[in-house]
Order: C-alpha cells, then sequence, then structure tokens
C-alpha cells in the first residue's frame, strides 16, 4: 500500500502538467473526526457549540437507541466520556490547544484509515483548513525558486500551492517527468515557514533529494542574494561521529558499512567545515545565524581542544566524542532542511528535531513506504508533502504469507488448539522471515562480462559517469569485480577514469536515482525463467534510471515461454514476496523486437548482429 490512499485527492503529474485532481466520485458519509475539522472556522455552528460546552455528539450517522443509552450510561456514570471540548476548568487559551491536538491526532487516523479526504476538498458546506506555503519568503527570493519551475506549469503549480487542502500534497508521477525536482522546489518554498524534514525509504533516495535541495537553493538563492540555507544529510549519530573519528585518529575516510554513511551535506562536514579542517570551508555565503554559531565555538575551550585534537590526528577520547556530538546538537537547532530516511529519523539527535523542530514533513519515494512507515515522521498533523510513483517499487513485504496469488492479503488465522508460539505469530501475520529457496546466489556471468565490454565501449566515445542496474546483488557483486580486475590491468588514463566512476547497484536502492547513459542488467534467461524480474514495477524502474539512453543487457528468448495472463509467486533477492504476472516485460521484450532495437552478442567471439 502505498503511503496516501488513492481515494485522496492530490496533485498529479501528466507529462509535465501538474493538476489538483479528484479521483473518488463516490459519495461517501463524512466521519465525526472530519467533520470536527469546521471547528477552525469562527461561523462554525459545531465551533459555536464546541466553544459554548455543548456536549452533544457530532455524528455522521443516525444515532441508534443503543448509542443514545450507552452515551447516556456514559455521561451518567464516567468521566471519561468523549466530549465536543475538554473540562471546563482549563483556560481558553489551554482548550483551543486541546482541541487542536484533538483534531491533528484525528486527522492522521483518518488518514491512516484510508477515509476518502477528495470529498471533503470539493464539499462547500464544510470549511476545512488550507496551507498556504507561499508569500513566507522575500518577493525576490520566492520568485527565484519559483523560476526553476517550467513556464507552462508554473501558473498551475501556483495556484495549487497557494491552498493545499490540510496541507497534504501528494506528487504523482512517471519517472523522469520532474517530481523530485518540484519535490526540492516546494521544500525551498516550506522552509519560509520554518524548518523541513525530507525522509525517504532508503538512504540513495534520501541523499538525492538531499543533493537536488541544495542545488536549487545554491541557484535561487545566489540568484536572489540571500544566505543560503542550511541543509543536513542526516544519519544516525554513530555514523556521523565515525567519520570524524577516524579522521581524528589519522585513519581517513572510514571504510563503508552497512548504515551507508557519507560527508556530503552530513553534520560531520558541517562540524569539519565549521572547524575549516581537511580542506572544507563554510561558503561565504552562509546564513548569518551559522556564522555566529561559529564564531561562539570558537570562544568554547572544549570545542577548541576538540579541533585540535581532530587537526593533529591524535589523542581522541570519548570525551571529545560527547563535545562533537553537542556541537553537532547546536548545529542541528539552525537547521533547516533535514534529509534522512525515516528509520534515521527516529534515531538519537535526529528524533527530537524531527518530532519538535520540523514545521512540515516531506515524503520522497512515498509509492514504496507503507503507511506506518509515512506516518513515523509525520507528527501533529503538520504539513504533509508526498512525491512518488505507484508503478514503481512497491513497500518491501517480507512476510510471504501477507499475500495470495492474486495479490490480495491473507487471513491466516483458523482455529488450532496445538499451535507453537512461532506458528501463532505466522498466523497473526507477524512480520517473520521465511527460508523457502536454498541460498545459491543467482547470477550471470557472460551477461556481466558482455555489459563491462559494453561499459568500456561508451567510455572510449562519451566521457561521462555510467550507472548498471541489476534485479540481483550477486550479479551486481559480480560486475563489480571484474571491474576492479579489469582496472588493475589498465595504466592510468581515459578507460581508467571512466570505469572508476562507474556505479553498479540494484533496482531496490536505485529508485530515484538517474544517470545520463544506463545499462540494466536483466540476469535472466529463458531457461531460468523471469523470476522477480517480471514484477512490472521493478522492471520499471530499471529501465527507467536513464536521461538519455537505457541499454538492456539480457535474453531476448527469456519471455518467450512465459503466458501473458500467468500470475506467478516468487521471492525476490532479499526474500521478498512477489506476486506478478510476466505480461508487462513481455511487452517490452516484444516491443525491442518489433522496433529492431534487438542486437545479438556472440559471447565467445565478441561478434554483434542485429536481430531480425
Amino acid at each position: 500500500m502505498s503511503a496516501i490512499d488513492p481515494t485522496c485527492f492530490g496533485a498529479r503529474l501528466r507529462g509535465t502538467e501538474m493538476k489538483l485532481t479528484r479521483r473518488s466520485s463516490t459519495p461517501v458519509q463524512v466521519p465525526v473526526t472530519i467533520v470536527s475539522l469546521a471547528i477552525n472556522s469562527p461561523k462554525s455552528p459545531v465551533a459555536e457549540r464546541s466553544r459554548a460546552g455543548s456536549t452533544a455528539s457530532i455524528t455522521s450517522r443516525p444515532r441508534t437507541d443503543s448509542t443514545a443509552s450507552m452515551t447516556a450510561r456514559s455521561r451518567a456514570g464516567s468521566r471519561s466520556s468523549v466530549t465536543s471540548m475538554p473540562p471546563a476548568r482549563l483556560t481558553d487559551e489551554q482548550r483551543e490547544r486541546s482541541v487542536q491536538s484533538n483534531l491533528n491526532r484525528a486527522l492522521q487516523r483518518d488518514i491512516a484509515q484510508g477515509q476518502s479526504l477528495a470529498a471533503l476538498a470539493t464539499q462547500p458546506s464544510l470549511s476545512i483548513p488550507r496551507v498556504n506555503f507561499l508569500k513566507a519568503h522575500p518577493a525576490e527570493l520566492e520568485k527565484a525558486i519559483l523560476d526553476r519551475v517550467h513556464d507552462n506549469d508554473r501558473r498551475d503549480f501556483v495556484s495549487v500551492l497557494s491552498a493545499v487542502p490540510l496541507g497534504i500534497l501528494p506528487i504523482v508521477g512517471f519517472a523522469g517527468s520532474g517530481k523530485t525536482d518540484l519535490m526540492a522546489t516546494t521544500v525551498l518554498l516550506a522552509i519560509g515557514k520554518g524548518p523541513v524534514v525530507v525522509c525517504a525509504p532508503t538512504h540513495t533516495a534520501a541523499s538525492n533529494i538531499a543533493e537536488r535541495v541544495s542545488k536549487l537553493a545554491d541557484l535561487a538563492y545566489a540568484k536572489a542574494g540571500k544566505p543560503l540555507p542550511v541543509i543536513i544529510r542526516g544519519f544516525p549519530w554513530q555514523a556521523d561521529e565515525r567519520q570524524v573519528r577516524s579522521r581524528a585518529q589519522g585513519k581517513g575516510e572510514p571504510p563503508a558499512t552497512n548504515d551507508h554513511s557519507e560527508m556530503s551535506l552530513s553534520l560531520s562536514e558541517w562540524v569539519l567545515k565549521m572547524f575549516g579542517l581537511f580542506g572544507y570551508k563554510l561558503d561565504q555565503q552562509c546564513k548569518l545565524t551559522l556564522l555566529k554559531l561559529t564564531q561562539a565555538a570558537q570562544k568554547d575551550t572544549n570545542i577548541r581542544n576538540l579541533r585540535n585534537v581532530i587537526s593533529r590526528r591524535e589523542g581522541y577520547t570519548e570525551e571529545h566524542a560527547q563535545t562533537l556530538k553537542d556541537l553537532a546538537q547546536s548545529i542541528l537547532t539552525i537547521a533547516d532542511v533535514v534529509c534522512c530516511t525515516t528509520h534515521a529519523s527516529t534515531s538519537d539527535i535526529l528524533s527530537h528535531w524531527t518530532q519538535n523542530i520540523a514545521k512540515s514533513t516531506f515524503l520522497d519515494e512515498a509509492g514504496a513506504m507503507s503507511m506506518p512507515e509515512a506516518l513515523v515522521p509525520w507528527y501533529h498533523g503538520r504539513p504533509l508533502v508526498l512525491a512518488g510513483d505507484v508503478r514503481q517499487l512497491p513497500p518491501c513485504v517480507m512476510t510471504s504469507t501477507q499475500k495470495n496469488p492474486s495479490g490480495g492479503p491473507l487471513n491466516f488465522f483458523e482455529a488450532h488448539l496445538e499451535v507453537s508460539v512461532l506458528e501463532r505469530l505466522m498466523r497473526m501475520q507477524w512480520p517473520c522471515w521465511s527460508s523457502r529457496r536454498q541460498h545459491r546466489m543467482v547470477v550471470n556471468q557472460e551477461q556481466a562480462q558482455i555489459a563491462l565490454a559494453l561499459l568500456e565501449s561508451l567510455i572510449k566515445v562519451h566521457l561521462t559517469k555510467l550507472l548498471v542496474v541489476s534485479p540481483y546483488s550477486a550479479t551486481k557483486a559480480f560486475l563489480e569485480g571484474l571491474i576492479q580486475t579489469r582496472m588493475a590491468t589498465l595504466k592510468p588514463g581515459p578507460l581508467h577514469a571512466g570505469l572508476s566512476n562507474v556505479e553498479v547497484g540494484t533496482a531496490d536502492g536505485f529508485p530515484g536515482k538517474e544517470e545520463a547513459i544506463t545499462i540494466f542488467l536483466t540476469t535472466v534467461t529463458q531457461e531460468s525463467g523471469p523470476g522477480f524480474v517480471k514484477d512490472p514495477r521493478r522492471f520499471n524502474v530499471g529501465v527507467t534510471r536513464h536521461s538519455d539512453f537505457v541499454f538492456v543487457v539480457g535474453e531476448i528468448a527469456a519471455m518467450d515461454q512465459v503466458k501473458d495472463a500467468k500470475v506467478g509467486v516468487t521471492l525476490s533477492d532479499q526474500g521478498e514476496h512477489i506476486v506478478a504476472s510476466g505480461k508487462k516485460m513481455r511487452d517490452a521484450y516484444q516491443w525491442f523486437r518489433t522496433k529492431g532495437r534487438v542486437a545479438r552478442v556472440d559471447f565467445w567471439t565478441g561478434e554483434t548482429a542485429w536481430f531480425r
């Protein structure tokens, strides 16, 4: 399930046109919690009853006798009954704050339950809050930010952002339609109203949106002559501290680990910029509060000692580590944007910032987030902007019993007395890892070697950074090994430099990533069958990472024995349960054939011939 129910309103991208559309015309009964949103309107009868202290129940359905008797018993014997306002002993300010808090909780609950909010956005009888993302910056800065939007789209874009119902704005579009640019532009507009947290399901997507926001900020703020915002790529604190510790101990950049940490825009980089060490320095256009923080740090004895220790590359202790963390927390207090994964937003020093300092939440690659994951960084019913493609990778489901072959959920409860605790958890649909295959890695050495030869040919005619996507991690690792082996035989030069810039990854790790030229290494053959590559969303990710050209390396006959309508159940490379037919992949292969875009490569001789 994607982060917002399809019945919700949203900003839909069709080509390059952005429109606010309503995706459901079915009349719905308005839930009680949504009706209570009218309290925000001073002329609303709901507001009048609420302010007057009325305890009348407001519901969207006729009140039955049983409901009435239950309400009467509740009023007579319990102080915990649901009323439309807090107890009278609260002050007016406390009462308004409590009402607003209850409304925020109701909003999040209704969205989590998939309530049809589309009807509310167009019902004239209800006064619902609308958030204006504009008019928060000086006019010249807002104009510079909006200049990044295409001329044909700017009026529609401004119209949508000026009155976003409930502050919830989904941006939906296909690969290459400009979702990330629109997202980054909206982030820059939103920071005029306060700090923004931007979350993504993967580290690659989080780094990608952070880089895009930073680049757009450099252009827009320089054009307007305004100080640059502080944009941070957030990681769990242990990862940031490890970056500084490694350099302080004279070890240089630490080796890659599972935390996927990197220096660009990280808190560790901001610390080194403040210290002016290892070639890092603050931008001359940085904001005044950052300069003041740097000046204050220079007067602090503990921070000066920390800088000296890092500079000398010796003597780093746990006491210095604590000073480093305190300084990082100070930098966070002046941050304008923090980009991180949804999981990282709950960790260490990022948790407090996400919950209490950020004023709006942005979710990139939201089509790959489950509802619980999407709700993690969204607090207090604050503005929420989501961008994604529902036709790319879905939320990862690691429990095979959560879907049946038709793609629907399973209810695994059944009467059985002799059930172990493990089986009971499985029947409760508790997330379990089901090992149902031998752990033999899927790798296609021939296709990987053909991909390497293609890479070398491309580098010789077009010196650019190349991207290779493979659904299987074993094929990815094998190709990386081939590249390293080949580089070891080369002298420094263009080919060596080009191969060193080649990035290889899996489809799961590359949503949002883009390069001019990409290679999709399918791995599968006619003998192996399409496997989980036939999942339309994975195949879509593999063939849409390019801006100019894409090459698909695979076996054209791999889909010949696959029936269009046959739905299969298979496990992905990471154990995810995939339910899909091979129709989309087969259609794509057939398109390559009919367009004469298939070249046969003889693996043994290296000869190439166009397929007819």
